[in-house]
């Protein structure tokens, strides 16, 4: 996948178009999940912000742990013949070049689960981890990468969210 940013930038869209894709292969089979999904999900989100002091090496790695997770969950949907998106990643560009309306919503979004990810990191690295905390993840990831999703749809993600991180930073002072 070609990105619009390159180096550790690059890395760090292609692994939350991965982290995406999870989402994507875990709609409606939550069941699916697991401890190690969830702890690749606030891993990546937290690789991804912008501060973050990983080497494109371990970003890449991420990106590699990431995919193989998601082959792990869904792992027929790589050997269909009749592609229907729950093995895709999403194209960063996609956002990038959306409508201003969209794509800032979409980018508040992921800033905001990006740092929620690092607290929600931080708290499990400690023995504390929070279902619904973990489950908003995967539910704002896949509002990202749905192209369906206009802007009260992206507004309800956004409200939601400011809830679950008052409850994730409550976690961590635990």
């Amino acid at each position: 996948m070609e990105t619009i940013r390159t180096g550790k930038a690059g890395l760090q869209d292609q692994l939350t178009g991965v982290l995406i894709g999870i989402a994507r292969a875990v709609d409606g089979n939550e069941h699916l999940i697991s401890d190690s999904t969830d702890k690749i999900l606030r891993d990546g989100l937290a690789a991804a912000l912008p501060d973050s002091d990983l080497t494109e090496d371990s970003l890449s790695a991420l990106i590699q742990d990431a995919e193989d997770e998601k082959r792990r969950l869904i792992p027929l949907c790589y050997e269909c013949a009749s592609p229907c998106g729950k093995n895709n990643n999403y194209d960063m560009r996609r956002l990038y070049t959306a409508d201003g309306d969209i794509c800032s919503l979409k980018l508040l979004i992921l800033c905001g689960i990006r740092s929620m990810a690092a607290y929600a990191r931080r708290a499990a690295a400690l023995g504390h981890t929070d279902r619904e905390v973990d489950r908003f993840f995967y539910q704002a990831l896949f509002a990202v990468g749905e192209e369906s999703f206009g802007v009260p749809d992206l507004l309800a993600v956004a409200m939601k969210f400011g809830k679950l991180d008052l409850r994730c930073m409550a976690l961590l002072d635990r």
